[in-house]
């Protein structure tokens, strides 16, 4: 975990200074009997390695460093993506997919306890009015942290035109077979749905059929209760979208 990771060393040379960069040096501990807890560990020359020929360790400052160590854990936790901006005017994000939309952390048990989910770096949305798909890197922000396997997730995002809802009322309800023998108690039924906030035609009842398809029903003195099937005419397709029918349940009698 957090630990002391610099230290200053006092040197000297008998041949004369010669030039030599402060990272070629490193300080080394060994941690190789060490057990779980928090550990003083004490300093000296022999912790110095990769000294330049000729060079003298006079001191290292401080003496002491405290390290506390940690069991490593893994854990899976979901992928969140990160979306910056505003999508275009009248257009919003309907679905976001990330997959995998879970990857295996691992790290110090500290750590590992309170990480509930993992983000990808940000994906900039704003003025788009069309989806996008891209490989986005999951950002652990968090250095003592990593990834088991891939690092990076595939990210798709639907962006579409803004929907307004719209009631369709007095719509017809056929019975299949058409040659069956029955009283229709409900006849007609309303349709709730959506549309594009761009569309600016017209949907009637005439548009919409609501079936019930009664093959195998035995007759009875009790009407029976049919979910319709609701169908939409073809210019319409993928324009309308079904949201509810009112009432749910079409009653039919079968004689």
């Amino acid at each position: 975990d957090d630990y002391q990771n610099t230290v200053e060393v006092a040197i000297s040379s008998d041949r004369g200074m010669t030039a030599f960069e402060a990272q070629d040096m490193s300080v080394l501990v060994d941690l190789q009997e060490a057990t779980v807890g928090t550990k003083l560990m004490r300093l000296s020359e022999g912790n110095i390695r990769n000294r330049p020929q000729g060079l003298n360790i006079l001191s290292v400052t401080p003496r002491r460093i405290t390290i506390r160590l940690e069991n490593t854990l893994e854990k899976i936790v979901k992928v969140s993506p990160e979306l910056i901006g505003k999508v275009a005017k009248n257009f919003e994000v309907t679905s976001v997919e990330v997959i995998p939309h879970e990857v295996v952390i691992s790290g110090p048990e500290s750590r590992i306890q309170r990480l509930l989910a993992a983000k990808t770096e940000p994906i900039r949305i704003e003025g788009l009015s069309s989806g996008l798909e891209l490989a986005a890197y999951v950002d652990l922000e968090d250095p003592r942290l990593r990834i088991e396997g891939p690092v990076s997730v595939k990210v798709t995002v639907t962006i579409e035109p803004k929907r307004r809802k719209i009631r369709v009322q007095g719509v017809q309800v056929k019975v299949l077979p058409e040659d069956s023998q029955v009283s229709l108690i409900t006849r007609r039924v309303s349709i709730i749905g959506s549309v594009p906030v761009f569309f600016e035609g017209r949907i009637s009842s005439k548009d919409l059929l609501a079936s019930i398809d009664i093959t195998g029903q035995k007759s009875s003195s009790i009407p029976h209760e049919v979910v319709p099937e609701i169908k939409v005419a073809q210019e319409h397709e993928g324009i309308f979208r079904l949201q509810s029918v009112v009432p749910e349940f079409v009653k039919v009698k079968i004689e």
